[in-house]
């Protein structure tokens, strides 16, 4: 009976982390985002990258404001490739470089 209970229970919790580890995350949205701009502090690197790149994806204009100037054209440029080609899809001025420069 314990041994039945143990397994259960390792079972019941291996299932929920595979759960968690597949679902978090991630943004699985569709919704269209033409007509909309946006702008993404940090998008020439990491998650603000990945977060620009989806909105591209989904239509917006999105405006890059980076401190990296120089990175930032050159995401731009890799954006408007083809799909799956380095590239996201992006229509030519769908991803525009700004200069941010914090305020303290």
């Amino acid at each position: 009976m314990l041994f039945e209970v143990l397994v259960t229970l390792v079972v019941l919790v291996v299932s929920v982390r595979v759960w968690n580890l597949t679902t978090s995350g991630r943004c699985h949205s569709t919704r269209s985002m033409k007509g909309k701009t946006v702008i993404v502090t940090g998008g020439s690197a990491g998650i603000g990258l990945h977060t620009a790149e989806d909105l591209v994806r989904r239509g917006a204009r999105v405006i890059l404001a980076c401190q990296n100037l120089e990175k930032a054209y050159k995401v731009a440029a890799e954006g408007k490739g083809e799909p799956g080609r380095g590239g996201s899809g992006a229509a030519p001025g769908h991803l525009r470089p700004q200069l941010h420069q914090d305020i303290c």
